[in-house]
């Protein structure tokens, strides 16, 4: 469906090896900006500080519809989604435990990027609070990972229609389902019981129609 969109729009395709991404991504971006155009990249995920403000825009919402949760779960990939939540709860002085499901990388490599982001943000706008503190408010689970990005298993397979066929809402499973996958096996993990809880839907509907007609 995204191909089929993107072609229809004329963009050109370039694919590239894992490892080559981000050189690739420089030469195009040099390559265009010789011949004269204003290039506009947009970082995987929206990783940056504009994808980290819209998630502390978010959470500002949430706290002015007054919706209180002991949880907030979500699919984290990148990164920014959760580093701009973190950075919310931070500058808010929000009580939740924001947790984040990894649907690909791994702990120790994530933490320092969501990290990262979030100083990145701060500094931008005028707070400083240290590394440790922020460090402290990151929770990002790896153990439902299912192997990395793309993979899943048959209980993500099951939260994916289950949530289709009994509430109409599309999760696909490289990211939305697996994540609430991850997140039910963690709460059972952890017997987690008479908890507010806050998953965040962040998207993935293209993928969902995609998937559907595998």
């Amino acid at each position: 469906m995204n191909t089929a969109l993107i072609n229809w729009m004329g963009a050109k395709i370039v694919t590239a090896k894992l490892e080559d991404i981000s050189g690739t991504i420089d030469r195009i971006c040099d390559s265009l900006r010789r011949a004269g155009k204003n290039v506009h990249f947009i970082p995987g995920g929206g990783h940056g500080i504009p994808g980290t403000k819209a998630y502390v825009d978010f959470y500002e919402q949430l706290k002015k519809c007054g919706l209180r949760s002991d949880y907030i779960f979500l699919a984290s990939g990148t990164g920014g989604t959760q580093a701009g939540l973190v950075c919310g709860k931070l500058i808010h002085g929000g009580n939740e435990r924001i947790v984040g499901m990894s649907i690909a990388r791994k702990k120790e490599k994530n933490i320092a990027v969501i990290s990262g982001a979030c100083n990145e943000y701060l500094k931008s706008v005028g707070h400083t609070i240290g590394s440790d503190e922020i460090e402290k408010n990151i929770e990002f689970v790896d153990k439902y990972r299912c192997g990395g990005y793309g993979l899943y298993d048959d209980d993500v397979k099951e939260v994916q229609q289950r949530m289709w066929f009994e509430y109409g809402i599309p999760m696909d499973r490289t990211y939305v389902a697996k994540a609430f996958s991850a997140m039910k096996k963690y709460i059972a993990d952890n017997d987690i019981k008479g908890s507010e809880i806050l998953f965040i839907h962040t998207g993935g509907t293209p993928l969902f129609f995609d998937e559907v007609t595998q």
